[in-house]
């Protein structure tokens, strides 16, 4: 007798605690992943982060404009264009490839100086408002 009252609510449970448990733990999952990335937001939101983050990319970026480089010679090909106008169009691409080489090739070396002048020019922004 008690055993069949007892049978279907123990069949309600199981599967009630079942879905709290899976609910935990794929919050507490989810909790850390926010956080952690909340840090790495707030990161490259420094000074520090952001210039290592300019590092990091420089080669990928010089890889894409000279891409879009050698798609833009490709069509002034096709369409006929002359030396010069092609010129006025790849001048601010190159030169933009041009100052990303500097990170390309330096920025191993400048990447430990970046914390110390990180936290020189932090103060001296917050220090530029409070005067």
């Amino acid at each position: 007798m008690i055993h069949e009252i007892i049978t279907p609510f123990i069949w309600l449970i199981i599967p009630c605690i079942t879905i709290c448990v899976f609910y935990k733990i794929r919050t507490t999952y989810k909790t850390a992943q926010l956080k952690t990335q909340d840090k790495i937001t707030k990161k490259e939101q420094t000074f520090e982060g952001s210039l290592t983050k300019i590092i990091k990319d420089a080669p990928d970026m010089i890889n894409k404009i000279n891409e879009e480089i050698t798609t833009i010679k490709a069509n002034a090909i096709k369409t006929g264009m002359t030396s010069d106008q092609l010129k006025g169009s790849i001048e601010r691409l190159e030169r933009e490839r041009d100052m990303l080489m500097i990170p390309a090739k330096y920025g191993d070396v400048a990447i430990p100086f970046l914390k110390p002048a990180g936290k020189i020019i932090d103060r001296f922004m917050g220090n530029l408002g409070s005067g």
